[in-house]
């Protein structure tokens, strides 16, 4: 019987790729902005590119039986700026990549799927540990406004335990054998 839970990790883990393209309060004229709190982190640029990595604690196995993950969901706010892309790695290895997403918007307390969730399509085995990269294209900001923004306040993956019908099946058969 598989088991499902849910691991979350606040959005103040969020960090910038290049952190030095970035600094920390109080904003400076000409300088990029990141701010961390209890709402998350929130990260304003000029116009730009950037990746942003979160890792989250992960077990690997779970009663003799390999993790897998189904999905991931993000809340986030934008402001002239979009996720481009989202991937997940267990360890050095991609599990999955989402690019040309365009997501944007405030999708920070709301949960809608089309602008929240990323779904595998089958389970991915997990063995390392996961981190989520997250692409963001910062474009010029609104009239009045002198940076683009991201905010990041919460990421999850959904983890399941167990093994199939057919793998129960053989686990079985090779315990019958075994006798």
């Amino acid at each position: 019987m598989a088991t499902r839970t849910s691991i979350w990790v606040h959005g103040a883990a969020f960090q910038a790729e290049y952190p030095a393209d970035f600094a920390e309060q109080p904003e400076a004229a000409g300088v990029h902005f990141v701010k961390r709190g209890g709402e998350g982190s929130s990260f304003k640029t000029f116009p730009s590119t950037h990746n942003f990595y979160v890792v989250i604690p992960t077990p690997s196995t779970l009663e003799d039986y390999l993790m897998q993950v189904k999905g991931i969901t993000l809340y986030y706010a934008t402001g002239a700026s979009t996720i481009a892309g989202v991937s997940l790695y267990d360890g050095a290895k991609l599990l999955g990549n989402f690019d040309n997403l365009n997501w944007s918007g405030n999708h920070a307390a709301n949960y809608d799927p089309a602008f929240n969730r990323l779904s595998f399509g089958e389970t991915q085995s997990i063995s390392q540990g996961l981190a989520i990269v997250v692409a963001v294209n910062f474009a010029q900001p609104n009239l009045g406004e002198a940076y683009s923004l991201v905010s990041f306040v919460s990421v999850g993956v959904d983890l399941y335990s167990g093994i199939t019908w057919f793998q129960n099946i053989v686990r079985w058969l090779a315990s019958i054998f075994r006798m």
